[in-house]
């Protein structure tokens, strides 16, 4: 069945394309589907992603649809695919490999050595890939805990009612299919018993203007009125992380105490996109606060006077604007250490290597064999424990173009990083697709949880 022009979708009564608001509301089929498809245009389509061929054509199951429809790629932008626990694999080192076109994975390091990097992947098995397509290598002996990840419903979750004239009519967030979505202003709060160090991942799409947000180590449950804090009931204190379309910004927040602000950053482009990857960092020894979107070090914000975080709790405000939906929440132990490339040099002329304790080394990385890094520096090899590498950085020459082709996706993994690829087929039983980095590689179903062939060109008082 092909899908009727997007103009004609768009006045179906039952709604092929549900718009956001009523997609928040609830106002499904009985039979749950948990795939999203997103728009050009903004408009959300739910179901589930049934094939797709030639990069062209995505074949859709809709429960108000007797057949499948089949959609034209060129108006969509995104497909989001459900949260999946991912395949366990062992062997090897896990490590995070950047590659020289801005992609990044995780798999289980093999060897390497000066003309290419095998590797075990639990997504696509066991691979080899040039050296000359990698940029550097993190590698990660330690897996980090993970402390909550969902939601998976709403339980656990504390629902608080904003107390703002300012925002509109307060209301609640609503879990479904693995997200809450909000239309009013809302908040939802859990003790997730934030660590000293701690990462919080989430995925966030909206629709129109929006503001969030999000209180971290925070003692209280229950939304805080920052106008009139001093007349709340008692809470501790608790840094509150405001993003909008347009900027971000850090306060930390006391009850008895003024407000102060750590600082704004812009977010260029943001206004354009209607989805992210949001990754926040907190460093409670060095009174950190980080913000990262899709991967990209955003801000760090460094407190001068004691950390105000008091509890091991998070919570995310709507402030009534927009509507936004909040989904692969993932809270985890963190080393403290920020992916990023040793140097901002575009020119490095020789590879490198970071050590855990600190030092440096540069030269030639001569491989990765039976736990250990050989590197050629100044005529003599010398070989560490991969142990004790924090990071590798290869020479920065042939850095290739990091924008999406004609027919390229942006696939992403839920545990973080993202491929360019071009896809062949995908069906129940995978995806195959070719990279131009690694090749062409066959994807088990539950490889990645969203899809992109858009880039990301991504006056009340706030309650936190």
């Amino acid at each position: 069945m092909k899908a009727p022009p997007l103009h004609l979708l768009r006045t179906f009564r039952f709604g092929f394309i549900i718009g956001f608001g009523v997609l928040a509301c609830g106002f499904l089929s009985t039979r749950i589907f948990a795939d999203t498809a997103i728009f050009r245009n903004g408009d959300v389509l739910t179901g589930a992603l049934q094939t797709i061929e030639n990069g062209k054509d995505v074949v859709w199951k809709h429960p108000d649809a007797i057949d499948a429809i089949t959609l034209e790629m060129k108006a969509i932008t995104e497909i989001q695919l459900p949260t999946r626990r991912r395949n366990e694999i062992t062997g090897g080192t896990p490590a995070r490999f950047e590659l020289r076109g801005g992609e990044s994975f995780d798999a289980n390091l093999i060897s390497m050595d000066t003309n290419k990097v095998a590797v075990l992947s639990p997504h696509a098995g066991a691979f080899e890939f040039p050296v000359s397509s990698l940029l550097s290598l993190i590698p990660s002996p330690q897996r980090r805990a993970v402390l909550f990840e969902g939601p998976e419903s709403a339980a656990g979750w504390t629902m608080g009612k904003v107390q703002n004239a300012g925002v509109g009519e307060a209301g609640e967030w609503k879990f479904h299919d693995g997200a809450f979505y909000a239309t009013q202003s809302a908040s939802v709060a859990r003790d997730v018993n934030l660590p000293s160090r701690a990462a919080i991942h989430f995925d966030l799409q909206w629709k129109g203007y929006f503001h969030l947000a999000v209180a971290l180590a925070t003692d209280y449950l229950q939304p805080v009125n920052l106008a009139n804090k001093e007349t709340e009931p008692d809470f501790g204190g608790f840094y509150s992380l405001q993003i909008n379309n347009f900027s971000a910004n850090l306060l930390p927040v006391k009850k008895n105490e003024p407000l102060r602000f750590l600082g704004q950053v812009a977010l260029p482009n943001f206004g354009q996109r209607n989805s992210a990857h949001v990754d926040i960092r907190v460093n409670r020894e060095k009174k950190l606060v980080a913000l990262l979107l899709d991967g990209v070090v955003i801000k760090q914000w460094i407190d001068t006077e004691a950390f105000s975080g008091t509890g091991g709790g998070i919570r995310f405000v709507h402030q009534g604007q927009g509507v936004v939906r909040l989904s692969g929440l993932k809270v985890t132990e963190w080393d403290g250490q920020f992916e990023e490339l040793i140097t901002n040099s575009l020119t490095l002329k020789q590879d490198a290597a970071k050590l855990r304790n600190g030092d440096r080394m540069t030269g030639l990385i001569d491989g990765v064999k039976d736990g250990k890094l050989a590197l050629i520096t100044k005529g003599t090899r010398i070989e560490v424990p991969l142990a004790r590498v924090l990071q590798i950085e290869m020479a920065r020459t042939n850095l290739a173009s990091a924008s999406l082709k004609d027919g390229e996706v942006r696939a992403y993994f839920e545990q973080g990083g993202h491929l360019r690829l071009s896809v062949e087929k995908l069906d129940t039983n995978g995806l195959t697709a070719r990279s131009t980095a690694l090749g062409l590689l066959h994807f088990q179903p539950s490889s990645f949880n969203r899809l992109r062939w858009a880039e990301s060109e991504a006056g009340s008082t706030p309650q936190n």
